[in-house]
């Protein structure tokens, strides 16, 4: 069906016949382009949004002057409001502060500094909050400050900051700035970690449990290394230009003390907290408004606009990249939790860094994430470990491994490894897959099982089993497909590709004068499919027949063998009409042992055969069909049981084609 389009202003339509395909598909093409355009815009629009107030940086100096004028400064430089209640926030106190060219938070640092006054940023307004508007009975302190390259002096994004034991953790901004909130019931040696791809990493004592700003100067990586005499410097560097590997786990029982430590990037310089500024941490939120300071009280706060909401959802997009960004970092830390409880991945007692953490206890109410897995987990809907697993993975719909197995996995639905498997067990309700090697290993599933190389195992499915090798191995299914294979392979058919036996046969017998015949599998135990033809039985009727078996041979030497087959067939005539009676059509079994002789791939087969038919009482598709035995009888001329079952002895012979 063809459209013509015309139209005076439509010069690429003008007099062209096109297809529906073509229209669709130029519809297609403009409502992907519409869509980029609109990507790019948001991109856009996201991207030419301000700074936070907190990051816009100001130069302020003033001597004995009140609070209320440099908040309006600030404000008036920085482009913001301030928004506070005078009752709570003295505005009337004096202050001296010199800062050039520094962020808006660090001044506030300095007017407030000693003083109980948080802030919040919404949108362009910086709410200041007395002690008490903020927060209730403190439990938790807050660490912040900038990241800054040691040898530019710029301020580093993307740094991963956390504290080992509560495993609390944050990203530096696009500013360099971070803010990390920690319990006050740390232990007395916690320190926390600062880490960036391709720079030295960082440990901060945490010795006072008080609010301050802690200020991070990170040394990049040397490329080239740093030569041996610099080996007496105070701390020790590593120069690493490639990702570092995932720990591995030892096959034995995992404790804390016997983990593997990683040769990365994970040598400390300490920044001890005598050197910390112990300026209170909480945002230093300040007081006064654009040009003019209104000072208005905490509760009135301007409600959130539509871009705001916007941004607070597009937020929740930056916290999975956030995930991306410790994954990037991390790699070089690995940590160890005895158990683990979460809901969803990264909501629960690991946090955002559930997947550096190796678990030997994990509850997964739905789904969870870690690093590795030295006991058992458990999984509502799925579980997913980035590394090795040593124990036991139970899900309810699926089981995911990033490396090796060595244990057991059940799913409801499915399991995936993509590493190894050794002494190891997969069940799932529908499919397991392995990419690695298997050894020692079980594959049990509904419908299929797919491993590379499978060495002791067994491989059993409702449907179908694939392994690129299967060495002492077996496999189970209606369906077996191996690239080479030693052992023996059970189904209704079975496929080996480099070291099977194929054989494709034209043959006759005594009943059927035009056989093909294609038998696949191992020399041992293969199936075999034929379909046969006979022209023309005594009263001018075609009969027909398809048939499948199983046979096993043995090699006799270089050029010979000797096969044993057994097949069933059904037969009819008249084109199949009778297959479709009640009576169901006829049924033909063949017991045939054959000695072949093999000529380069061609190959000559020929053996006596045993032969049952059965003519159903009321349907016989062979009656006037003669065999072709001595003195030709028909078949309905035969002596039938009172079952309607009759035998005689037949031959066969056959011209081969082999692998």
């Amino acid at each position: 069906m063809k459209l013509k389009l015309m139209g005076r202003n439509m010069s690429i339509w003008n007099k062209q016949s096109i297809t529906l395909p073509q229209l669709f598909s130029l519809f297609t093409a403009r409502c992907s382009l519409l869509i980029v355009h609109c990507s790019l815009f948001i991109v856009h629009c996201s991207l030419s949004q301000p700074a936070s107030p907190l990051d816009r940086v100001v130069s302020v100096e003033v001597r004995n002057e009140r609070v209320s004028e440099v908040l309006r400064q600030l404000s008036q430089q920085a482009d913001f409001t301030f928004s506070y209640n005078p009752a709570v926030v003295n505005d009337t106190r004096t202050v001296s502060v010199r800062a050039v060219r520094q962020p808006v938070r660090i001044v506030l640092g300095q007017v407030f500094e000693g003083q109980a006054v948080n802030w919040k940023v919404r949108g362009n307004h910086v709410l200041l909050l007395g002690e008490g508007e903020a927060h209730k009975a403190p439990t938790h302190f807050f660490l912040d400050g900038y990241v800054t390259d040691q040898t530019t002096g710029q301020r580093i994004a993307a740094v991963s900051i956390y504290e080992r034991t509560s495993l609390a953790s944050t990203v530096s901004n696009p500013y360099g700035y971070y803010r990390l909130k920690l319990a006050r019931d740390l232990p007395t040696n916690a320190r926390v970690e600062v880490r960036k791809r391709l720079y030295v990493a960082e440990s901060v004592s945490v010795a006072s449990r008080q609010s301050r700003t802690v200020d991070v100067r990170l040394r990049p990586v040397p490329v080239p290394a740093l030569p041996a005499t610099a080996s007496a410097v105070a701390f020790t560097t590593v120069a690493v230009a490639q990702k570092p590997p995932l720990p591995k786990l030892s096959a034995d029982t995992i404790r804390p003390a016997e983990l593997p430590k990683t040769n990365s990037v994970d040598t400390t310089r300490r920044v001890e907290s005598a050197t910390v500024s112990q300026d209170t941490i909480q945002p230093r939120l300040h007081s006064s408004t654009t040009s003019v300071a209104t000072v208005v009280d905490s509760s009135a706060a301007p409600k959130p606009t539509v871009w705001e909401q916007t941004r607070d959802a597009l937020n929740e997009t930056y916290q999975a990249a956030r995930q991306l960004i410790h994954r990037q970092n991390l790699d070089a830390d690995t940590l160890y939790r005895p158990f683990q409880l979460s809901l969803f991945p990264y909501v629960g007692t690991n946090h955002r860094l559930s997947n550096h953490v190796i678990n030997h206890f994990s509850v997964n109410v739905v789904a969870g994430t870690a690093l590795g897995l030295t006991g058992l987990e458990v999984g509502g809907f799925s579980n997913n470990i980035r590394a090795d697993v040593r124990g036991i993975q139970l899900a309810g719909f699926a089981n995911f491994v990033g490396r090796d197995l060595r244990g057991i996995q059940a799913a409801g639905f499915s399991n995936r490894v993509r590493g190894d498997a050794i002494n190891a067990i997969q069940a799932a309700g529908f499919s397991n897959r392995t990419l690695g090697n298997a050894t020692r290993f079980i594959q049990l599933a509904g419908f299929s099982n797919r491993t590379r190389n499978l060495t002791y195992g067994i491989q059993a499915a409702g449907f179908i089993n694939h392994a690129r090798t299967v060495r002492n191995g077996l496999q189970i299914a209606p369906f077996n497909f191996a690239d080479s294979s030693n052992s023996i392979p059970i189904g209704l058919w079975s496929v080996v590709r480099k070291n099977g036996y194929r054989r494709f046969e034209v043959a006759a017998n005594e009943t059927f004068p035009l056989n093909v015949t294609f038998r696949s599998g191992v020399r041992l135990f293969y199936n075999l499919v034929s379909v046969g033809l006979l022209p023309s039985d005594g009263i001018g009727n075609q009969v027909w027949q398809a048939g499948y078996g199983v046979g096993t041979g043995v090699r006799l030497g270089r050029t010979w063998a000797f096969t044993v087959e057994g097949s069933g067939h059904v037969v009819w005539n008249n084109a199949m009409n009778e297959v479709t009676v009640s009576t169901g059509p006829s049924i033909l079994l063949r017991g045939t042992p054959t000695l072949e002789k093999r000529f380069g791939r061609l190959a000559i087969g020929v053996g006596p055969s045993l032969v049952f038919f059965s003519n159903n009482l009321s349907y016989n598709a062979l009656a006037n069909t003669k065999l072709l035995i001595r003195d030709r009888p028909t078949v309905g001329s035969l002596p039938f049981t009172p079952d309607g079952w009759a035998g005689w002895v037949g031959w066969q012979v056959g011209l081969r084609l082999t692998n």
